[in-house]
């Protein structure tokens, strides 16, 4: 959850002997470690550069990197046994544990091996060899969420806006609605025989895990152990060739395996579930060859060259499950995605093979330290995809559902069926009575083209194949202008090849401006203006953005050691302080899976997807809402009865009509700017050491660095709700809703009492539909009066985008927009307003259409002051602070740095520049050991034999580690700007600052705390923000407050105790003891993790992680 220096994790990168140590594939989670462990017992050397890193680093990819080299021979031969040993009979349970009553996961581990290293040919040949098993049999501990009996019979339980816990059966009130379906038949109430089966297989599946309830009281979890064994093998190899006394070659080959058979829980326990589970194996290597030559004393060549080989498999066992069953998704709020149990692992791996070398010479001549070199790195990644073909089953409520349109479910008026329940709340009781009774809203799913015949096939997988490459140099000096004054300065410059797709698969647009289709580049929010390609389309490339050639990036940095040995400055230098100061531009590339996500339109086009959607429009690949529901899916028929499907594109072709994907019909819409710039951080430091008498040094510094054309998502369909005059529209209608409502009636249409307003949008919008009074249908619909009540009027808009029945967006622009007759099947008049009317992309209507630019930015400064102490009477001690501030335009989450925006809106991406999620205010570092002073030698107890053996020779170790929490998002949940900004929240009677102040950890008594004061909470077992303080912002067109809060803060301590017993003069035997989270302090973080909607029921609701105190030993025998 950490970076360095405040930047982004796709700055980092590692090497191992000279060869870059992990792929540049999923870079944006790190890279500041080899995909193989970098292991003690294997490494001679750890070092660490952030910012300033020296120009021969980096490869032109990163602006840090920690170098790792392997031991080496020498001529006297050296080795060692060791064993770590872990067991959770040690260990402490954790907080999460034993709140939930769950006994830890048992586990053993043996870590065990040995190591040599010595002459072959003395003086000449040398070797070192390592082999180490990590073998660990036990248990971890899954979860999964599980209606709760009551829920399981249509039983809604929730604390309503009077704080009292209510239950309504959803069953029952859909069988006393009178509510008809589209063929006249009543709305389903009892539960769905397969959905009935569905649960009967997971409540068996109860009797093997411990049911935990949460703030839902309608989902409880279901935690249980699953057995697993993980092993590893780690086989290291060195080999040093002194070919004379200038010139020496050496080899270096680090290795790691891994397997873990049943790595990947089911769903649920069991035997009936004992099919999911499945396992993960991975291998890896880094080989480096390498020589260092002294051509003369003042001058030396260094080259490094080698490969990673990287190679994952995930459920490699998964076999052809997924051509027989579907997935199914029950898409209840609270609960897990895949609830249902319905549920597979499908087949994907892949492998990563990694070139690269590096040549430097370093020439010494008078004050000066010439440095001057090339690199070359060559990626290739080989990804083969997990198979498709099979259907995803989504269960819900479509828009013209019946359901929904007669408001089955209400919680307000004196009819409500709901009484006292919040929004959420209702959603949930609707959503539980869809899944309970099966209803089907969508189906839809892909086939794989083989790209041998450009046919697409019923199942299988397309592989992918993407190369990406650079070159570069460098020179450098260290010029001493004199014994106290060092300069550095130089340049590095790399020619950065662009990734691409070797297959040619990759679908892309002809040129950016496409994105926005008809309305054009930078178009948007110009409803009428058309200044696009009237018809765009999805053109094959292989490449899709130029390579870097012009990339300078500078650096220059000073040391000056002041030699004032009188006066004030006497006094306060004297000789010991060290100042230093640098600047440093440094470019680097983002992780390559995001040139697959905008290259490829996310794998579209080398799939075919079908679908049938729930709406009213009759169109191809649609049913009638209510008329699909959930079969026997282990069965070929997965729904009943099974709908008509519409499949896209018909044939495999290397162009495709942006017009042939509108309403659903086909992927949906990315594309990167081809001239997309390199991404760069401008870092400098300012720093001041002084010497505390012999043994101790302070330094205070002053670090800071900005990012530029970081590469971010953005979504240029952002819906207008103000150019075109909707949002005046949408206040006309608020205002009629509230004239109605005060005469007896609920509804928003103009009725021509006194103070309404026309509303031709509106009109137009629902015009073909049934009038109820005289007037549309539509205006009594409660979800629109729900949202013109909170504010939302982007989501109002985004509805109007869609089709249904009535179709809105072809009642609004007519059958001239050519989709809504050829695959809307729509038949009306339409009221002519533009095709841009709410969107730039029409052919995208109602989607987001993502274009990947540069457009991103971040910036850190950081106060750090560190204590050094050597070694001193047995002591060494270290502390370090920090205090810093990192800000991004990106936000992103924990997993990784993300492209994808939470965008506000295009009209000011600066509302998204808030703080980088690992953004920790103050962080203190406390490390040391201590020798004890006993034994021979020491003052205590000073005796050899017997005695020192067993009191002699202890070392005591600690680190102790301060750290504020992390930061999340304050969220209102209401859609009052447009369709992607959270219109934010409005604070009552307390600032942001008193909002910080209530951050803490607030015991509740349950299996999870309130992280904010409980009297800033519905209860203080959840149900929301108190609406008392904190409410979603409703006035339209607004965005509200959007407090950034951060977490509580978290303190841990390790300790270590070593014993040494020396055995012979060259045998020594140690035995090390370490008790990490010695204390065993539990940290809690939020369960929603980075934001929280003060509607949700997790609002202010933070659970346990699972931190627990840790022992483990090692003895090591040494020669």
């Amino acid at each position: 959850t950490g970076t360095f220096n405040g930047m982004r994790r796709s700055a980092q990168s590692n090497n191992v002997d000279g060869i870059i140590g992990n792929t540049s594939r999923f870079k944006n989670g790190g890279d500041s470690a080899p995909f193989g462990q970098a292991r003690v017992e294997d490494i001679q050397e750890m070092t660490i550069q952030t910012d300033q890193l020296d120009l021969n680093q980096g490869f032109g990819q990163a602006n840090m990197q920690v170098n790792f080299v392997t031991r080496r021979g020498s001529n006297a031969f050296h080795g060692r046994l060791f064993d770590n040993f872990q067991s959770s009979a040690l260990n402490a349970n954790s907080w999460s544990n034993n709140a939930n009553k769950v006994l830890k996961g048992k586990f053993h581990l043996n870590d065990f091996g040995a190591s040599v290293g010595g002459p072959i040919l003395r003086d000449k040949l040398f070797f070192f060899a390592s082999f180490a098993e990590y073998k660990q049999p036990g248990t971890f501990q899954p979860s999964n969420t599980v209606l709760t009996p009551s829920a399981q019979q249509g039983n809604f339980t929730y604390l309503g806006t009077n704080n009292v816990l209510q239950t309504v059966s959803v069953l029952t009130i859909a069988q006393n609605s009178g509510v008809k379906e589209y063929s006249g038949a009543p709305i389903p109430f009892t539960v769905n025989p397969n959905i009935a089966a569905e649960q009967q297989a997971i409540n068996k599946s109860l009797q093997y895990g411990v049911l935990t309830p949460g703030t839902d009281p309608n989902v409880n979890t279901l935690i249980w152990s699953q057995n697993r064994t993980i092993t590893r093998y780690f086989p290291t190899v060195r080999l040093d060739y002194n070919i004379s006394q200038t010139f020496r070659v050496n080899f270096a080959w680090n290795e790691q395996k891994e397997n873990i058979p049943t790595g990947l829980a089911s769903q649920f326990p069991g035997p009936d579930f004992a099919y999911q589970v499945d396992g993960t194996k991975n291998k890896s290597y880094t080989a480096s060859l390498g020589f260092d030559w002294t051509i003369r004393p003042t001058l030396v060549n260094q080259f490094r060259g080698g490969m990673l080989y990287l190679y994952q498999a995930g459920a490699y066992k998964a076999g052809s499950t997924y051509q027989k069953r579907p997935l199914v998704f029950w898409n209840i709020p609270n609960t897990n995605a895949f609830s249902s149990g319905e549920f597979f692992y499908t087949t994907q791996s892949n492998y990563y093979p990694l070139f690269n070398l590096s040549d430097n010479m370093t020439w010494q001549r008078a004050a000066h330290t010439l440095s001057f070199g090339v690199s070359w790195y060559r990626e290739q990644d080989h990804y083969w995809n997990p198979p498709l073909g099979y259907p995803n089953i989504n269960l819900g409520l479509a828009a013209d559902d019946p359901v929904l349109t007669n408001n089955v479910f209400s919680n307000t008026g004196a009819t409500a069926t709901l009484p006292n329940a919040t929004n959420p709340q209702r959603d949930e009781a609707r959503a539980l009575y869809a899944a309970l009774v099966g209803r089907v809203t969508r189906v839809s799913g892909a086939h794989p083209v083989d790209p041998k015949t450009t046919q697409f096939k019923p199942f299988g997988a397309v592989n992918l194949d993407e190369l990406q490459q650079a070159y570069g140099f460098f020179v450098q000096d260290a010029f001493r202008i004199k014994p106290s004054l060092t300069l550095n300065y130089g340049l590095r410059w790399d020619f950065t090849g662009d990734d691409h797709d070797l297959a040619a698969l990759y679908h892309g647009v002809a040129t950016p401006g496409d994105l926005w289709g008809p309305t054009g580049l930078n178009n948007q929010f110009r409803p009428g203006s058309l200044l696009g390609n009237p018809d765009p389309q999805y053109v094959a490339s292989s490449h899709q953005y130029k390579p870097w050639k012009v990339s300078p990036q500078p650096s220059v940095a000073i040391a000056w050691n002041p030699q004032f040995h009188t006066g004030l400055l006497g006094t306060l230098t004297g000789g010991q302080t060290t100042i230093r100061a640098g600047y440093a531009l440094r470019r680097y590339t983002e992780s390559y899976q995001n040139f697959w996500s905008y290259a490829s339109n996310y794998g579209s086009f080398f799939y075919q997807s079908f679908n049938s959607r729930a709406n009213l429009t009759g169109a191809p690949g649609t049913f009638t809402p209510g008329t699909v529901s959930l079969g026997d899916t282990t069965k070929p028929v997965f729904v009943n009865p099974s709908p008509g499907v519409v499949t896209a594109p018909l044939t495999y072709s290397d162009t495709y009509p942006e017009s042939g994907s509108t309403f659903g019909h086909g992927p949906g819409l990315a594309g990167m700017d081809p001239n997309i710039a390199q991404p760069r951080i401008h870092s400098w430091n300012f720093g001041i050491q002084r010497a505390l008498g012999r043994n101790n040094v302070i330094e205070v510094r002053y670090v800071g660095n900005r990012g530029s054309k970081e590469w971010i998502g953005i979504n240029v369909n952002e819906i207008n709700v103000f150019e075109n005059g909707f949002l005046r529209q949408f206040q006309a209608a608020q205002a009629n809703l509230a004239i109605n409502q005060a005469n007896g009636l609920n509804s928003f249409a103009n009725r021509g009492l006194p103070g309404q307003q026309p509303l031709p949008i509106f009109d137009a919008a629902f015009a073909g539909e049934s009038l109820n009074g005289g007037f549309f249908a539509d205006y009594r619909t409660q979800q629109f009066i729900d949202w013109l009540n909170q504010g939302q009027v982007g989501a109002m808009a985004a509805r109007f985008t869609g089709i249904g029945g009535p179709n809105y967006f072809c009642n609004l622009v007519g059958p001239a927009f050519t989709p809504c007759v050829t695959l809307a099947n729509y038949k009306g008049q339409g009221a002519g307003y533009p095709i841009n009317f709410f969107q730039a992309n029409p052919f995208q209507t109602g989607n987001a259409v993502m274009y990947l630019t540069s457009a991103g930015y971040s910036n850190y400064n950081g106060l750090q002051i560190e204590f050094r102490q050597q070694q001193w009477h047995g002591m060494q001690f270290n502390a370090n602070y920090t205090y810093s501030h990192s800000l991004s335009l990106e936000s992103p989450p924990a997993n990784g740095d993300s492209i994808l925006v939470g965008m506000s809106t295009l009209r000011n991406l600066r509302l998204n520049y808030a703080p980088s999620y690992f953004d920790r205010r103050h962080v203190v570092h406390i490390f040391g050991t201590y020798d004890l002073p006993v034994g021979r030698g020491r003052p205590f107890l000073n005796h050899s034999g017997l005695l020192d053996r067993v009191v002699g020779g202890w070392t005591s170790g600690t680190i102790i580690t301060y750290q504020t929490g992390l930061p999340f998002k304050v969220t209102g949940g209401y859609s009052t700007f447009n369709n992607i900004a959270d219109g934010g929240v409005v604070l009552n009677g307390i600032t942001v600052s008193q909002l910080q102040d209530a951050v803490g950890v607030y015991r509740t008594g349950r299996n999870f705390v309130s992280l904010i004061n409980p009297k800033y909470l519905v209860s203080p077992t959840g149900g929301g923000a108190n609406p008392a303080f904190i409410t979603p912002n409703t006035t339209p067109g607004t965005i509200g407050v959007i407090p950034w809060l951060h977490g509580p803060h978290t303190v841990t301590t390790d300790i270590s105790l070593t014993k040494n017993i020396p055995i012979t003069e060259r045998i020594r035997f140690s035995m090390q003891g370490e008790f990490l989270n010695a204390f065993n302090h539990p940290t809690f973080t939020s369960v929603v993790n980075t934001t929280m909607n003060v509607l949700s029921n997790n609002f202010g609701i933070g659970g346990g992680s699972n931190a627990f105190r840790a022992i483990q030993f090692r003895a090591n025998l040494e020669f």
